[in-house]
């Protein structure tokens, strides 16, 4: 089912042709966290003005409505509660890091109209915890599992940059199926992004027959090949750096534990730097 929230959700971005056209490049560097990896905030620097001009857009507009269950008005067949709508802060763009450069989660959703329960599998659509007060908090080392800002070197005192904990499926997370298939679409316009993603192929385009390849599965793709070959169709995903703790000597112990997630190699972050090279220099044009 993620694969399929997927798909909905690409088309939904895709589909507001202008805006994808203006703000997609945008958008997909900041999921992919490049400023903070870049320690370069001439991005954010350069795009504030258009960003805060879309933004009080959408705030004008009032179409990103905030509701959530409400036990005590099932009996009155009112059960959900209205929670507001959009609205920056003091109409102005939160930036999150140590350089201010990374936009808020929820912002960067809002540029095509989305809020965190499109995005996000974890709870019913209208949970509380998808309240914007509720969904963008910062989390302790331990929640890995919980939405809302872990700190990337896990110590939980602010002095890392920030990560958006995004729902993760068991094979990989929200944000890196957006990144992948984003890439393709921009891909199109954009020979740069098109040849990277042809030339690099699983290593940037990574599916789960790519993921359980070799011998070691061959008993398994015996029964999970249809299933598999299905889901790769849907969706593949690029594969995105995620958080540390103290300890785990770069590698992400607990939180692999936890997630189940692959090591974050070498080559992938080769690639995931040239990346975020490309949309920069394309984003600094």
């Amino acid at each position: 089912y993620s694969r399929l929230n997927v798909r909905q959700v690409v088309n939904t971005i895709t589909s507001q042709k202008d805006q994808f056209n203006k703000f997609g490049t945008f958008f997909v560097y900041n999921i992919m966290r490049c400023a903070p990896e870049l320690s370069n905030d001439a991005v954010i620097k350069k795009w504030t003005p258009a960003l805060r001009s879309a933004l009080k857009k959408m705030e004008a507009e009032k179409l990103i409505e905030y509701r959530a269950w409400d036990p005590a008005g099932i009996a009155s067949g009112r059960p959900l509660t209205e929670a507001g709508t959009f609205a920056l802060e003091k109409g102005e763009l939160t930036l999150i890091g140590n350089k201010k450069a990374l936009l808020h989660y929820g912002q960067n959703l809002a540029l095509f109209g989305l809020k965190i329960n499109d995005v996000d599998m974890r709870f019913s659509y209208y949970h509380p915890d998808y309240l914007p007060q509720n969904a963008y908090r910062d989390l302790n080392p331990i929640d890995v599992m919980q939405v809302g800002y872990l700190d990337m070197c896990g110590d939980a005192k602010g002095s890392c940059e920030k990560y958006f904990n995004s729902y993760n499926d068991g094979s990989t997370t929200m944000d890196e199926h957006l990144t992948a298939n984003l890439l393709l679409e921009l891909g199109k316009k954009n020979k740069t992004i098109a040849d990277f993603m042809k030339k690099n192929g699983a290593a940037v385009n990574r599916g789960l027959l790519d993921k359980y390849s070799g011998k070691t599965f061959e008993k398994r793709l015996k029964l999970d090949r249809p299933f598999f070959t299905r889901m790769d169709s849907l969706s593949k995903w690029f594969s995105l750096p995620y958080p540390y703790q103290k300890g785990d000597e770069g590698k992400a112990t607990k939180f692999i534990e936890m997630h189940h997630r692959a090591p974050f190699n070498s080559t992938y972050r080769a690639n995931y730097k040239a990346m975020c090279g490309i949309l920069e220099k394309e984003l600094l044009k």
